[in-house]
């Protein structure tokens, strides 16, 4: 059995799953929801002894948001992972012992959600061309 390329397994995962983009309007809308559940997150955090409440509710929020925009196959989805990965490493780094072991790790999971933002793209962009090419075939007939 040959081993299959990144590319041939992007094109099987973009023929049976159809990714999809936010529009802006929509965007704003999961800004605002996350950031007040940052908020309320954080008055929960903040009673108890919780070295970093702050970071910890935008890792808690930015994590399930993240897990919904993939269940919904959305592209946003690797922007949010990068955010928080991101907010993980500053969030080892500031802590006292400072965790190089997760820290690593946070750092490759951050490499690994630009790839697959930049996969999922070119995946997207061929599903929008094969539509277009697909309307233009459809009115040629």
């Amino acid at each position: 059995m040959a081993a299959r390329s990144s590319l041939e397994t992007g094109w099987r995962f973009s023929l049976f799953v159809k990714l999809f983009k936010y529009g802006w309007k929509t965007g704003i809308v999961w800004i605002i929801v996350s950031i007040l559940a940052v908020i309320v997150t954080y008055a929960v955090l903040r009673n108890t002894d919780n070295p970093l409440p702050f970071l910890d509710s935008v890792t808690s929020v930015t994590g399930i948001v993240a897990t919904w925009f993939v269940f919904r196959h959305k592209l946003e989805a690797w922007i949010v992972w990068f955010l928080n990965d991101a907010a993980y490493i500053a969030e080892y780094i500031s802590l006292p012992d400072k965790a190089f072991g997760l820290i690593s790790l946070y750092i490759l999971w951050t490499v690994l959600a630009v790839f697959s933002y930049i996969n999922w793209k070119r995946i997207l962009l061929c599903q929008t061309c094969s539509h277009v090419s697909n309307v233009a075939e459809d009115e040629e007939i």
